[in-house]
């Protein structure tokens, strides 16, 4: 009789949890307080925060963190654009090479000069100076990307879109080893960002478990 009792409150503790996972406050600035403890299945990343247990995707922190620096780096940039020495050529399909053409004028207003090469081929000539050294090609791509499914086309909205997809790119990914010192790095990094609680896409950098709501988990309080 015993063991069928202890067997009904241990189905009661795994599939009745009732607690709320928290994000964390925007205006909180806990950083300083959280002692590192481990990684979790090389992905999220454990820290002791008083009450409070910390829990930190390594992949979104890392995103926060590189997509401010790539988009501080764009900000001091000359207006005007320059002839490429050696011109891009992007292969699209015929349709959307007829498309990018009817929109030449558009594309040359941003400092784009393309010309047609060959049946479904575009040349570029020219691009605009603001436009990053090392991402010419896909900076262009993602211009004409946004004119083919007609979004709207400017300088914020590009560096904004290109910083999201490098920063995802240069970022620690999941199920990645990480050392310690890195994880002192990537703290100290994360605590100096605008908004560090959410990567670029919204998603959130940590979240935390009460005291309260962990020992409410094991019943220890109602």
């Amino acid at each position: 009789e015993d063991d069928i009792d202890e067997e009904i409150y241990q189905e009661e503790v795994f599939t009745k949890p009732s607690v709320t996972v928290q994000t964390i406050d925007l205006e909180q600035s806990i950083f300083d307080k959280l002692r590192y403890i481990g990684q979790y299945r090389k992905t999220y990343l454990l820290f002791d925060g008083g009450d409070d247990l910390y829990l930190i995707d390594q992949h979104a922190a890392m995103e926060r963190i590189m997509y401010e620096r790539i988009s501080n780096s764009f900000i001091d940039n000359n207006e005007g654009c320059y002839d490429l020495l050696i011109p891009l050529t992007i292969e699209f399909s015929l349709k959307e090479k007829l498309l990018i053409m009817e929109n030449k004028d558009k594309l040359s207003s941003l400092g784009i000069t393309i010309d047609e090469f060959g049946n479904n081929v575009i040349i570029v000539r020219s691009i605009p100076l603001w436009i990053p050294n090392g991402n010419e090609l896909e900076f262009i791509h993602d211009i004409i990307q946004h004119l083919i499914i007609n979004e709207p086309i400017n300088k914020s909205i590009m560096y904004d879109s290109l910083a999201k997809k490098l920063s995802c790119k240069q970022s620690i990914k999941a199920q990645m080893h990480i050392r310690e010192d890195e994880v002192k790095t990537l703290l100290q990094d994360l605590d100096k960002c605008e908004m560090p609680y959410t990567c670029p896409h919204g998603r959130p950098t940590m979240i935390k478990f009460t005291k309260y709501e962990i020992e409410k988990l094991f019943k220890r309080v109602i």
